[in-house]
C-alpha cells in the first residue's frame, strides 16, 4: 500500500494522498463530498487496493 493507490475503505472508494513517518495517513474519497480524512495506516492494513499507481 503506497500513495496514489485507490483502496476500498469502508465501502467507499478512496485514493491514498500522503503516508508520514508516524503512519497517518491522508485519504481522499473518490465520490461526493470529495471529503479528506486524516487515519493510521494500522486502519488501512486490510482494505483492498482496487487500483494501485
Amino acid at each position: 500500500m503506497k500513495e496514489q493507490d485507490i483502496i476500498l475503505y469502508e465501502e467507499k472508494k478512496y485514493r491514498i494522498i500522503r503516508i508520514d513517518e508516524a503512519g497517518y495517513c491522508d485519504i481522499m474519497r473518490l465520490s461526493p463530498p470529495h471529503q479528506v480524512e486524516l487515519t493510521h495506516i494500522k486502519h488501512l492494513r486490510n482494505c483492498p487496493i482496487i487500483s494501485p499507481s
